[in-house]
């Protein structure tokens, strides 16, 4: 009984939450940290807050600020979550530039998060090498950093595009949460580790967060159908 009205408190207070948070703009960075944190806002069914930005460029490269970072919400088969398009690319011409963004994620309603899809598109010469690394931690509430302990922590997603390659993708299903923390490490480098340099350019990454699919809803209700049967048998035999 106190499980459930635990639950039922959560509940009231997130809905409490969703009736404060906007839908996602098509915005910068900076305004996603200035005016969306705090309520957060919404794509689909999943409450997006907390974004948090920082940027690493060496040698000569020129670091992309949080008004040259654009979000577009992307609602569709791949889940609820944004296009980060980096204004004129995170170039790198020696050396590395990068970029890390945070934020959570939270599950509307009823509904759990249990995938992410990832990908990174750019172009490269030589040698040089787009990546995405990308720290997930499933948890409620869900904290940033994703935490050290967390089992999908770590560097869950690791892409890296080279070559002829302009898009790398990738998807990472875990146990159903109503909450997740992600930290994405964006980097564009121009010279790996032990080979000649290039020149890496990442024009954007892609993340989106995904609830299970109504199938699998079924599956449950059918599960937890047939268990209600069996003690409902075993108590009318008991009798």
């Amino acid at each position: 009984m106190i499980h459930q009205l635990y639950k039922f408190s959560g509940a009231a207070l997130f809905v409490t939450a969703l009736s404060f948070a906007n839908t996602c703009p098509t915005a910068s960075l900076q305004t996603y940290e200035t005016t969306v944190d705090g309520p957060g806002c919404t794509v689909g069914s999943v409450l997006f807050n907390n974004f948090q930005y920082q940027t690493f460029a060496s040698g000569f490269n020129v670091p992309v600020p949080a008004t040259g970072v654009m979000l577009t919400p992307l609602d569709d088969a791949h889940g609820a979550g944004f296009k980060i398009s980096f204004s004129g690319g995170l170039t790198a011409y020696q050396d590395a530039n990068d970029s890390e963004i945070q934020y959570t994620a939270t599950a509307v309603g009823p509904d759990t998060l249990d995938d992410v899809y990832s990908a990174v598109g750019g172009t490269v010469t030589g040698p040089a090498q787009d990546r995405l690394v990308e720290d997930l931690c499933p948890s409620i509430p869900p904290s940033l950093p994703p935490n050290s302990t967390c089992a999908l922590n770590t560097g869950v997603i690791n892409m890296i595009l080279s070559g002829s390659q302009t898009l790398v993708s990738t998807s990472e299903s875990f146990a159903p949460s109503e909450g997740l923390a992600v930290l994405k490490d964006i980097q564009a480098l121009a010279c790996p580790p032990g080979q000649a340099c290039g020149t890496a350019t990442v024009d954007f990454v892609i993340n989106q967060v995904s609830t299970p699919e109504p199938g699998e809803y079924g599956v449950l209700a059918i599960a937890l159908a047939v268990i209600a049967a069996i003690r409902y048998r075993r108590s009318k035999i008991t009798l």
